[in-house]
């Protein structure tokens, strides 16, 4: 048992740190979308047609979006129902671990989902970057969906471990 704790605390320690990388990399996209969004209205005013800004900025925020719902779903910020556990905190504790394998089960779905509409999309490209294929941005929900994925095992371990301190509290 020693040796499963051992490896769970690791686990934890690397998803730590794999999340912590995340907010800086949404920094980043969100400081991107925010130039594309000055560089479309620079244009505009110098009557000059920019339009891959507008589906290069719609990539952007795809990709906030579901790194950031990843983002969320480590901290378990995402919208649940709670009423179980605010009325019954004890049997709130004891579904923690159902909740977290129902949440794997429903994430791991959609992620191998995501491969089927990114294969499909691959061959076609955007309309103002020809060079750049619409896979890209099916690309982003099978990050996010893996992220979450990754994230729902560092759950069950920190459960097992008995890190979580309260069910809904992030960790």
């Amino acid at each position: 048992m020693k040796a499963i704790d051992a490896i769970a605390r690791f686990y934890v320690r690397v998803v730590d740190g794999l999340a912590r990388l995340i907010s800086p990399v949404l920094g980043a996209l969100f400081i991107l979308l925010a130039g594309l969004v000055v560089l479309q209205i620079l244009g505009r005013m110098a009557r000059v047609s920019l339009p891959w800004t507008e589906e290069l900025g719609r990539m952007v925020f795809i990709y906030i979006i579901y790194l950031g719902a990843s983002s969320a779903y480590y901290d378990k910020l995402m919208i649940t129902i709670d009423t179980v556990p605010e009325i019954f905190p004890r049997l709130g504790r004891i579904l923690q671990p159902l909740v977290a394998v129902t949440s794997f089960l429903i994430v791991s779905f959609l992620f191998v989902a995501s491969f089927s509409i990114m294969r499909s999309s691959w061959n076609t490209s955007l309309a103002t970057l020809g060079w750049v294929s619409n896979g890209w941005f099916y690309v982003a929900f099978a990050l996010g969906f893996g992220l979450m994925i990754v994230y729902s095992v560092a759950h069950l371990a920190k459960w097992h471990l008995k890190l979580d301190r309260e069910p809904g509290a992030p960790a």
